[in-house]
């Protein structure tokens, strides 16, 4: 199960290390959560839930071994040296599995003889707590650099203060500002303002074949340029209501640039839906 999530989504942890490592701490609850209901269920469905729950805590471990690295070098960017996190983390995490073990030890007995309702009652209370504590550690977090929610968050953001024309006068959000506003779970947002689909890092001839042909004297002026932002009414091998906007990067292409072609593309759908 971890190798075949880890060449699944290997590449998509840098760019949502917080909803990744949100989505770790899910997966672990239900995988103990399964097996803990294991014993409750008939005997044909123990195999079953046992395996699924190992696969969502091997799920687990693949996504927060892979970001943890990333938000320690977010604490080492404040000042703090990357080594010396690094074996506080380690030392945390020795201190908290004593612990759980004592206490695990103190409560076993009790446990064994009590209501079972009360005893999921206090189980689910824990978990939710669980929860509650990683989405406030992941508030803290302020990256100052952009993945598609945050740059979606300005954009938006953008889009009012244009329709106002106070930009120069407000600004737009801090990095601080949009990690208390970004969302922390993979659930699709309502955007009243991008109606259009954005397909970012397609490949040229996918560009070009679904975009507007394009002469030869405008075919070069796009070869030179470091991206290209195109529409169609296709997504893929179906027809689509609204446009989809495509985009193409060249692989020298900088990061500014890069931020800058999905800037374009989310302009380009904002454009399409007010059409």
């Amino acid at each position: 199960a971890s190798l075949l999530f880890t060449a699944s989504v290997a590449s998509r942890f840098q760019s949502d290390v917080k909803r990744w490592r949100l989505f770790a701490d899910i997966m672990v609850d239900i995988g103990i959560t399964l097996e803990v209901a294991a014993s409750q269920v008939p005997r044909n469905l123990f195999l079953p839930m046992i395996c699924v729950g190992n696969v969502c805590k091997a799920m687990c471990g693949v996504a927060a071994g892979s970001v943890s690295g990333a938000i320690n070098l977010y604490w080492a960017a404040e000042g703090s040296d990357i080594s010396d996190i690094s074996a506080k983390f380690g030392s945390q995490q020795t201190v908290t599995a004593a612990l759980g073990l004592v206490f695990a030890a103190m409560f076993a007995r009790s446990t064994s003889t009590a209501n079972p309702k009360q005893v999921w009652f206090l189980y689910s209370s824990l978990t939710a707590l669980h929860l509650f504590a990683n989405m406030r550690c992941m508030r803290i977090i302020a990256f100052n650099s952009f993945n598609q929610e945050r740059l979606q968050l300005i954009f938006e953001e953008f889009l009012d203060q244009y329709a106002k024309r106070s930009i120069e006068n407000s600004g737009l959000s801090t990095p601080r500002d949009v990690a208390s506003r970004e969302s922390l779970l993979f659930l699709p947002r309502i955007r009243h303002r991008l109606g259009s689909k954005v397909q970012f890092g397609v490949p040229f001839n996918t560009l070009m074949n679904e975009g507007p042909d394009a002469g030869g004297e405008e075919l070069e002026k796009k070869l030179a340029q470091p991206y290209w932002v195109s529409t169609a009414t296709r997504d893929g091998l179906f027809v689509s209501n609204r446009p989809v906007v495509y985009v193409a990067v060249k692989a020298s292409a900088t990061p500014r640039q890069q931020i800058q072609a999905y800037f374009d593309a989310l302009w380009v759908s904002a454009t399409a839906q007010s059409q």
